[in-house]
């Protein structure tokens, strides 16, 4: 029994260093699988652009401002770096807050350089770049 504590903690370890999401065997399974952050619905659903599931769980009650994955990403910071406009307008609409900071400090706006038109809505609804300063309300 020590020797499977020690390999659970080894694979416990190395899961967490790696971002490994899924270790499906016995009983390791069951002792890892809480510790990881899993995506959350609405995180999957902003991150591949499905408008219709982001809506139906934004009206089951998914908080729009939920972090996930290693990086603290919300749902906002998804789409926007992987260039889902209407997915963007729909969090914001349910009110995703447009400046928030993932652990490495940037901000959906960051994330969407390579999407001009999520940048520009972005700017249009107040976000702003880890580089510039909040103006104070």
């Amino acid at each position: 029994m020590q020797m499977l504590a020690r390999i659970t903690l080894l694979i416990l370890a190395a899961t967490l260093l790696t971002g490994c999401t899924a270790i499906s065997t016995g009983i390791q399974y069951a002792i890892i699988r809480p510790f990881i952050n899993d995506p959350k619905p609405l995180h999957q659903a902003a991150q591949s652009g499905d408008v219709a599931a982001a809506e139906q769980l934004i009206a089951g009650g998914a908080k729009v401002n939920a972090t996930a994955y290693g990086p603290a990403w919300t749902p906002l910071h998804l789409a926007a770096r992987d260039g889902h406009l209407v997915v963007v307008e729909l969090l914001i609409a349910n009110g995703a807050k447009v400046n928030t900071k993932d652990r490495a400090g940037d901000r959906p706006l960051d994330l969407a350089a390579e999407h001009p038109e999520i940048s520009d809505f972005l700017r249009q609804h107040g976000g702003i770049k880890r580089t510039e300063t909040e103006s104070p309300k």
